[in-house]
């Protein structure tokens, strides 16, 4: 079970790609929506491409200690795979102090090649103005990691801002939770 899921973590670290990202920062004293649309090669029907559309909910930072591990819910229908994302995301390696939430997922299957499918919707994205949905392309099976990859990064990208946010509100000082 835990040979699986290394697989399908380093799979999704090989194969990830971020073509479109967020413009704006995670908020630093809120929860932010990372409204998301993920596209991988179907396993089942070579020339199809599956399209996951959801949103990644991340609370405000905060500092954990101990066993004060991130939380995930709503990646995978196993909840062993929850627990197993815990302890590598929380113990195996430094990871933003967030827990994450996916929600409002639909799938959706389309007899349309990978890359014209994210070429369509990134224009799609673009037409409308909206600076707020990623677009992002991994395997099938670790579709779920490839989202992790993303909200990792993002937290990486926004760290630096929400820091200074938090020394200039004075809020460094108030306890470990921000």
């Amino acid at each position: 079970m835990m040979e699986n899921f290394e697989s399908r973590l380093r799979l999704a670290q090989q194969q990830t790609q971020i073509h479109r990202t967020r413009k704006s920062n995670l908020f630093t004293f809120g929860t932010t929506e990372l409204p998301y649309v993920f596209l991988a090669e179907s396993a089942i029907n070579s020339g199809d491409t599956v399209i996951r559309r959801g949103s990644i909910k991340t609370e405000k930072p905060s500092l954990f200690l101990g066993n004060d591990l991130p939380t995930f819910e709503g990646f995978s229908e196993d909840e062993g795979d929850h627990r197993q994302m815990s302890f590598i995301f929380g113990r195996g390696f430094q990871f933003p102090s967030l827990n994450f939430h996916n929600s409002d997922m639909q799938l959706e299957v389309v007899c349309k090649e990978l890359k014209a499918i994210s070429d369509l919707i990134q224009e799609e994205l673009d037409r409308g103005h909206d600076s707020r949905t990623a677009v992002i392309t991994g395997p099938e099976d670790s579709w779920a990691f490839s989202l992790l990859i993303y909200a990792g990064e993002m937290t990486r990208r926004s760290a630096p801002s929400n820091i200074k946010d938090i020394m200039e509100r004075g809020q460094f000082n108030k306890g470990f939770d921000f």
